[in-house]
């Protein structure tokens, strides 16, 4: 067996390799990474990074590896330096976005974050039409303060209202302050239809009509109502010209009752020298009767002369029936 050159022995330092034909011995540094060399059965050293944390990387086939900044494609970042959120680039480096402590995060170009500025108490986040939301100007409340509250604006901020509002409402109802800082619902007084008739001293035998029209409300002791009524035949009765068919009865309280105007009349023929025509209220009565003022001062109760087979009148006011 023949002797190979450089036999090892005491002297020999570091890890020995052999070659075939020879022993070689390669020094190692504390830390380094030990790697194959470039002949068979030889070693080499790689220091290690000044940084902690910064990994082997591998250089191809022909290279030995070195300690360096990892790229994407083999698991890393393809960044020497990160700080704050961090978003991935597909085969580029991750990037890094920094934010703002309390800040809210929005969603920025090139998946890239930012974060918005810090709101201050009460302030709500708007949207704005292609760019970042933004804090309101405007301040709200954090809380309920009381039921039935609502907001409202003090030209500054939005606050919840002193006065207090009803959650729900009926049909024909409306708001309404009955007290200092409550809101309440009252009923709305809908229209009411009745049917007026027309008499002559009493009578409205043989009286026929193109139009017999009659509404009222009544709010509390007041009636207010509307009638318009058309004749197509005032009948063969004589006397005073009444309306008939009031709906509800006047106050015998207050006399006959003269609040009512005669506002549209035709086809009837006026007193001379009459300034108004007007309707007056018998005294707890449903009826009353049409009557003029004079240029004089002397007042005229119409009656059936007046009145012809066509005529139309129309009569809106108000009585009291307490």
């Amino acid at each position: 067996m023949p002797t190979e050159a450089n036999s090892i022995n005491a002297a020999t330092t570091g890890i020995v390799g052999n070659t075939g034909t020879a022993f070689t011995g390669t020094a190692v540094t504390q830390y380094n990474v030990i790697l194959g060399g470039s002949t068979s059965s030889t070693l080499t050293n790689v220091a290690p990074s000044a940084a902690s944390g910064v990994p082997l990387i591998s250089q191809g086939a022909a290279s030995n590896p070195i300690f360096g900044t990892a790229v994407v494609a083999g698991g890393g970042t393809g960044a020497v330096t990160l700080t704050g959120v961090l978003t991935g680039n597909g085969t580029n480096a991750i990037t890094a976005s920094t934010v703002t402590q309390h800040g809210v995060i929005v969603g920025g170009a090139s998946n890239a974050v930012s974060s918005t500025a810090v709101g201050s108490t009460g302030q709500v986040l708007q949207g704005n039409s292609a760019a970042d939301p933004t804090y309101s100007t405007a301040t709200y409340p954090s809380s309920a303060t009381g039921t039935g509250t609502i907001l409202r604006a003090d030209g500054t901020n939005w606050s919840a209202t002193t006065a207090t509002y009803p959650n729900t409402t009926g049909s024909n109802t409306f708001l309404t302050s009955t007290t200092a800082n409550t809101v309440s619902t009252a009923t709305f007084i809908p229209l009411t239809s009745f049917t007026p008739t027309m008499a002559f001293g009493g009578s409205n035998t043989g009286i026929t009509y193109a139009t017999q029209f009659g509404r009222y409300m009544q709010i509390g002791s007041a009636v207010y109502f509307l009638i318009t009524i058309s004749l197509t035949s005032k009948g063969a009765q004589v006397g005073n010209a009444t309306i008939e068919g009031l709906p509800v009865a006047t106050s015998g309280s207050f006399g006959n009752q003269n609040n009512n105007a005669v506002t549209q009349y035709g086809n009837v023929t006026l007193p001379v020298g009459s300034l108004t025509c007007l309707f007056e209220n018998g005294n707890n009565a449903t009826n009353g009767v049409f009557y003029t003022n004079s240029i004089t001062g002397g007042t005229t109760v119409l009656t059936n002369t007046n009145f012809a087979n066509n005529s139309t009148v129309q009569v809106q006011g108000f009585y009291f029936v307490i």
